[in-house]
């Protein structure tokens, strides 16, 4: 059983997650937080596989309680679900931590794919942020390798190449 807990600050997207979740095989939600400061107490305390996590709150935005989430809780995979499909967003978030990167406006699937591809190790990756990064990264080359995001327990990942990520389905 793939344990969740729901990080946002909108009461309905919340709700809406929580039921997507519940209907899906092996996956429990077993809290919800409305702020970033909720949502590190409470991973700290649960310990749930993966943390789907909004990065526009109050209190505690999602770049820093996902960067708190990850040192204090070896093992909890925190999957970004925002609006931003920008680059700093999704730069932000992926050197804070984050394993995943959805869009709040995919398929409802493909949530339930990428908590289970993140329960499994993988990095779920929204195939149009992954272009939208790649294309600003060759649009504007820069002369500096390629940052590197730590995740977790795992050994330090490149961002790229974002063209793989986006040419397979989640955990392909």
């Amino acid at each position: 059983m793939t344990s969740v807990l729901l990080v946002d600050d909108h009461a309905v997207v919340r709700a809406g997650l929580a039921a997507l979740l519940h209907g899906a095989d092996h996956m429990e939600v077993v809290a919800q937080a409305a702020d970033g400061q909720e949502g590190v107490e409470l991973a700290a305390r649960l310990r749930p596989d993966v943390v789907l996590m909004d990065l526009s709150m109050p209190v505690l935005d999602g770049v820093a309680a996902t960067k708190r989430i990850v040192a204090e809780v070896p093992g909890t995979q925190v999957v970004v679900l925002t609006s931003f499909a920008d680059r700093r967003h999704v730069t932000e978030a992926m050197s804070a931590g984050a394993v995943g990167y959805l869009v709040k406006d995919c398929d409802p699937r493909e949530i339930i794919t990428a908590v289970r591809s993140a329960a499994k190790g993988d990095a779920p990756i929204d195939a149009r942020v992954a272009a939208a990064v790649e294309g600003a990264q060759r649009a504007a080359p820069s002369r500096e390798p390629s940052p590197t995001f730590a995740t977790s327990s795992r050994r330090p990942r490149r961002l790229g190449p974002w063209r793989r990520a986006a040419l397979r389905p989640y955990g392909g």
